[in-house]
Parts: C-alpha cells; sequence; structure tokens
C-alpha cells in the first residue's frame, strides 16, 4: 500500500507572565490544507507547539506517512522515552500516531522561525479552517500541565 504524504507545520508562543499560549498547526496534503489555532492555559511555548502537532495529528482519518515541521529543538530522539514538563503531550503524540498506523518524521528549520510563521500564514489563507478538538479531554487529559509534575 502506497502511503500519503502529510506536512504537518506547528507554532506557538506563550505569554509567560499569565502561561497562557497559543498554537498554530497547517497540514499540508496534494495541494490542500487545513488550519487550527487556539488558546491554552498554563501553557510554554514548547507546549504550545506540541499542542498544534495533536490538534493536526487528530485530523488524520488514514495511516500516511507524516512530516512534522517546527523551529524550534524538541528531544524527539528520545520520544520512546517521554520525560520533563510535557511528557502527557509526547506520550499522547506516540499512542496518536500508533492507533492512525502512521510513519512519521521530523524537520527542525533550526534559526527559520520567521519562515515558518510565514508559511504557516500562507497556508492560513488558502486552507479550510477547523476548530480545535479539545485533544485533551478527548484522550482524558487534564488540560493543566501542574498536575503531571509532581
Amino acid at each position: 500500500m502506497d502511503m500519503k504524504n502529510v506536512k504537518i507545520y506547528s507554532s506557538g508562543s506563550c505569554d509567560l507572565t499569565r502561561r497562557v499560549g497559543r498554537f498554530f498547526a497547517a497540514l499540508e496534503y496534494e495541494g490542500r490544507f487545513k488550519y487550527v489555532s487556539g488558546e491554552i492555559d498554563d501553557a510554554t511555548a514548547d507546549r504550545c507547539i506540541l499542542h498544534g502537532f495533536l490538534e493536526a495529528l487528530y485530523l488524520i482519518k488514514k495511516p500516511c506517512t507524516l512530516t512534522f515541521v517546527t523551529a524550534t529543538h524538541f528531544s524527539f530522539n528520545r520520544l520512546g522515552e517521554p520525560k520533563g514538563a510535557n511528557k502527557d503531550l509526547k506520550r499522547l503524540f506516540l499512542r496518536m500516531l500508533d492507533e492512525k498506523q502512521c510513519h512519521f518524521e521530523f524537520e527542525e528549520w533550526h534559526e527559520g522561525g520567521d519562515r515558518l510563521k510565514s508559511r504557516i500564514s500562507e497556508i492560513e489563507k488558502k486552507a479550510i479552517k477547523v476548530e480545535p478538538s479539545k485533544i485533551l479531554e478527548i484522550y482524558g487529559l487534564p488540560s493543566s500541565k501542574q498536575q503531571y509534575l509532581f
């Protein structure tokens, strides 16, 4: 079976004083696009980016090969043993990939934050806009990462 290739771009930002963050994610597949964005509480920029990947991954309906694109370095090489403050999201990420039977790779745009934001903005203009799914509720996880720190 020939698997389709899908690119998922994710960017995020966070107001560190209020710990409120925004995520932006875009899917690109054979000239078709979807865009999802939202706000999350008790966030960091990394958590926002991971949340964007999860929201986009939730939209995948069939097994495929995924390329996750970000400008931020994550410890993706240690995904098999999720640790740290975002271990809940990393575990969910792996679970969803397994459930959807997707192959995946990561592409990091070193020093490419502005390029990534431009690409996501470009996709947003022509994409089908999708409401955030409340992914954490769907998979039975608390919305606050604080519950995972202790």
